[in-house]
């Protein structure tokens, strides 16, 4: 741990008391601090400012931090400015119900980003470029759009209880973790989705939704569909039944009907009907 004077002996230097408390209490910075050369605070360790439930804004600017950084249930935070740039282990800014923006967010972090439970927020604009580890913004009960998703995302995708998004734009082609949909209520298509998911993809709950075409053509470990009343029953069949053939549906680009149709004397035609 680096030591600092007590704030008397720096009354005429750049920090303020709240800037020295933080700086020197090892509750919240848990390692050692340097000022880089852009004057702001690198961590090497953890930052966990974690229910103060009166902070709005951070008293520091930071830099990178090595381990990870959490602001969970700051319920009063308005702002991510002065939020890291980088973050090598996991960024959470869990039940933030006073966050309206991503924005101030670092740019890469390479563990887990989690928002969850950010009520106020619209949309993920202002989010990490990059994400070695999974993204979750579950339970973000405003969110209407997914425009704003890092661009490089490692791990999985977590949206569930996203109740005011009714689209899936801006997720990535491929998630390379599980992706999880569960009770997007207002979830209307399955369009501009990812055209892959290499974990599980599970879609329960999403009451709204007509249709799973515009789903991903490839799912590596189990596609899961449930209580979605307004689909079609002969859609869920054919993904419990044959998930090649219903794979091959996807991809086809024509109702389900049509697809089956072409099938039309062939055993897999016969066993649903055509």
């Amino acid at each position: 741990m680096k030591h600092i004077k007590l704030y008397e002996d720096f009354k005429d230097s750049r920090w303020t008391k709240e800037q020295l408390d933080w700086l020197n209490d090892t509750d919240i910075i848990n390692g050692w601090w340097e000022v880089n050369a852009d004057g702001k605070i690198d961590v090497h360790g953890d930052v966990d400012c974690s229910d103060i439930k009166d902070l709005k804004k951070f008293p520091l600017k930071f830099g990178k931090v090595t381990g990870f950084f959490s602001c969970w249930g700051c319920s009063s935070l308005t702002t991510l400015e002065g939020a890291p740039e980088e973050v090598e282990g996991n960024f959470r800014c869990v039940g933030c119900t006073s966050l309206k923006t991503l924005k101030g967010a670092p740019r890469k972090v390479e563990g887990l980003f989690d928002c969850e439970g950010c009520d106020l927020l619209t949309s993920l604009e202002g989010a990490p470029e990059e994400v070695g580890g999974g993204f979750r913004c579950s339970r973000c009960f405003s969110l209407t759009t997914l425009k704003g998703l890092p661009s490089k995302m490692e791990g999985f995708l977590d949206i569930s209880l996203c109740t005011s998004l009714k689209n899936l734009k801006g997720v990535p082609n491929e998630i390379k973790g599980f992706f999880d949909c569960d009770s997007c209520r207002s979830l209307t298509t399955l369009e501009e989705g990812p055209k892959r998911v290499n974990g599980r993809f599970f879609l329960k709950g999403c009451s709204s939704l007509k249709t799973l075409r515009g789903a991903p053509y490839e799912v590596e470990k189990g596609f899961f569909c449930a209580r979605c009343p307004l689909v079609p029953q002969e859609e869920i069949q054919l993904l419990k039944q044959d998930k090649e053939l219903f794979y091959k549906w996807l991809k086809s680009g024509t109702s389900l009907q049509d697809f089956l149709r072409q099938k039309r004397g062939s055993i897999k035609g016969k066993e649903f009907g055509f």
